[in-house]
């Protein structure tokens, strides 16, 4: 682990708080050469270096924001340790260049490395900053957030072997950083709820350079960072979080129904009864156009693999090393937005909606369930909202060939949109934060400062009423607005505070300066080991970042994995290429199920005869022979 625990407010120096919108090439100049001062030359990446390009475009996943007309970085940095990201900071605040923070480039407008104006920014790419290492005692690990989240489960899967996950998304070529810091949620949602419910630490970069854990960033800010867009708040360069126990079997089934079979009544049905099933079985829906899928009921298959299963599509078992795989097609650009579902859509609507399925560039709804667990969370414990209540969220999503103009496919996602407008949540039109789309709104700059009434209009449809709270967490930490993007959180702070927290500043800064400015800008080049770094902290601040050393070095009984994975050359994805089938299949109205549990409790939902008859042929036929054994191992994960 790169990043250390430092106890309070550690490493500051004194910084200029206004900065000029559009540094000169002098201040741009000014810029690169103290980031050379700092960090080392091999992990700087100027306009002018041969390989600029490929580090900038190896984790763009959308080709339509890799055109000539995308306004690129002054500069990538390319961080292995917390003090190149505050030194970045420092370099940036000093000479007026903002900073805008990748982990693993699927922003869905590509907003952490782009700029939708012309701005001077600098990129730091946490890719290479991808550690993840799991205490299976405490069933808890630190991620980088570098790491993608199939590197995640991987380490974990492995490190538990198979009884421990964490409830994530599913798609493994995402980034954790981002991830984590939108909400996070995938097949576990209705079981554990989450991501960011299971987040219970963080390591930060401030606005000031400052290297922070969650005792001081404090309260609210570290409310905000899960689950309220991280990179409004600083750079989150590590996450700790709880991990959940899982049998070491699961069931899962692919079931693709036409419209002549019926797709209409059983997606009707399906809005009442998937929210309302046990929270052992999660069925997402994918509405789609036309044949392609075989049937497959029933594979009994680790979680992990069960994940591959399901992100793939294809009815057939993916090896679970594919999760290590960070590549994905450029063949294809994007557009994506979402909704939120509170009351059944008639079925006469779902007629309807399967005739866009029928227009010409159309693309493909995916409808995943709510309920249980992700349902029982208050709204306003994370900055994430949409929780009791909630039938299900709806993302919309069209592809179309890279190269191509895509105006008719993007025309589709908005005409549907509008379709959809009476039958979905309002006041307000709830959306996702990391289905993130601009045609909700953009941030307007005011004096230097993005406006928080502009704000209003995207930020409460992504955080309901939560975004006021996330205003002023901003306002705390990064009252300048330094942290900026086209849809980040506005600072907003109270009339006469703006004085007191530059006073506070000044103070501290007077106070530490010399020593905390020489530990940032003379250290960095040094790159301290981690052992020396480590004798600097006091005995009681190692519980969280060196907590997991500190146990290994004492021989207690805990597995380790320390996973800067690299795929080893000559090794085979099955789903680099052909495993993303599912995009070209268009398949009609598919199920993709998974039963988390060893029983799921059929006998409470006997009105759902049609569904909980497949999930009672999972439960006797996949998941009988594993129920005892998965018991105990539960026993050992608690004990």
């Amino acid at each position: 682990m790169a990043v250390l625990r430092l106890r309070a407010l550690v490493l500051t120096v004194c910084l200029v708080c206004f900065y000029a919108p559009a540094p000169s090439s002098a201040s741009s100049g000014d810029f690169l050469h103290c980031l050379s001062a700092s960090i080392p030359s091999e992990l700087i990446f100027t306009q002018s270096s041969p390989s600029f390009t490929s580090v900038l475009t190896s984790y763009i996943r959308n080709p339509r924001f890799s055109t000539p007309g995308t306004v690129p970085p002054l500069c990538i940095v390319t961080p292995t340790n917390a003090s190149h990201a505050q030194a970045t900071v420092l370099c940036g605040r000093r000479h007026g260049v903002r900073v805008r923070v990748r982990s693993g480039g699927h922003d869905y407008e590509g907003l952490s490395y782009r700029s939708v104006q012309p701005e001077t920014f600098a990129l730091v790419d946490l890719a290479i900053f991808r550690s993840v290492r799991v205490d299976r005692a405490r069933a808890t690990a630190w991620v980088d957030s570098g790491a993608t989240v199939g590197e995640l489960y991987y380490a974990v899967a492995k490190a538990s072997g198979d009884r421990l996950a964490f409830p994530a998304g599913l798609c493994p070529t995402i980034g954790v950083g981002g991830h984590f810091s939108g909400g996070g949620f995938g097949l576990l949602l209705r079981k554990y709820g989450i991501a960011v419910d299971h987040v219970i630490d963080a390591v930060l970069v401030d606005a000031q350079g400052r290297l922070l854990d969650k005792k001081a960033i404090g309260r609210e800010v570290f409310w905000a960072i899960r689950g309220g867009g991280g990179e409004s708040f600083g750079i989150v360069l590590s996450w700790r979080v709880r991990l959940v126990p899982v049998p070491p079997k699961v069931a899962s089934f692919i079931v693709p129904v036409s419209v002549n079979d019926g797709a209409v009544d059983v997606l009707t049905k399906w809005q009442e009864v998937g929210p309302a099933l046990p929270d052992d079985l999660f069925i997402r829906v994918w509405v789609m156009n036309g044949l392609g899928m075989n049937r497959s009921h029933c594979r009994e298959m680790s979680w992990a693999e069960s994940v591959l299963y399901v992100w793939v599509g294809s009815g057939q078992p993916i090896p679970v090393t594919d999760l290590l795989n960070r590549t994905t097609s450029m063949d294809t650009s994007n557009k994506g937005t979402s909704d939120y579902v509170r009351r059944a859509i008639p079925r006469d609507v779902w007629a309807e909606i399967f005739g866009w399925l029928a227009k010409p560039d159309p693309g493909i709804m995916i409808l995943d369930p709510y309920g249980g667990a992700i349902s029982a969370v208050p709204e306003a414990a994370t900055p994430f909202p949409h929780r009791g209540g909630v039938l299900y969220n709806i993302q919309y999503i069209n592809n179309w060939a890279a190269g191509n103009d895509g105006e008719p496919n993007v025309r589709w996602i908005r005409d549907l949109y509008a379709f959809m407008a009476p039958y979905v949540s309002k006041n307000p039109r709830e959306a996702y934060f990391n289905y993130r789309d601009l045609d909700l709104g953009r941030n307007v700059v005011v004096g230097n400062v993005s406006s928080y009434e502009a704000g209003k209009v995207w930020g409460e449809k992504y955080f309901k009423g939560n975004y006021k709270r996330l205003a002023l967490a901003k306002g705390k930490i990064d009252p300048d607005d330094y942290f900026r993007n086209e849809q980040s959180i506005p600072p907003l702070v109270p009339e006469g505070m703006r004085e007191q927290i530059h006073g506070e500043r000044e103070e501290e800064d007077e106070q530490g300066q010399e020593q905390e400015q020489e530990d940032v800008v003379n250290n960095t080049n040094k790159n301290t080991s981690q052992d020396q770094q480590t004798e600097q902290l006091e005995e009681e601040d190692v519980e969280n970042f060196l907590e997991y050393e500190r146990i290994a070095s004492s021989q207690e009984k805990v597995s380790e994995i320390d996973s800067q994975y690299v795929p080893h050359e000559g090794m085979e994805f099955s789903t680099s290429s052909e495993g993303h089938k599912f995009f070209n299949y268009y398949g009609y109205l598919a199920g993709f199920a998974v039963v988390i549990a060893h029983h799921a409790r059929t006998q409470s939902r006997k009105r759902n005869n049609e569904i909980i008859r497949i999930t009672y042929k999972c439960n006797k036929q996949g998941m009988q022979d594993t129920s005892k054994e998965g018991n105990t191992q539960e026993e050992e994960i608690t004990a």
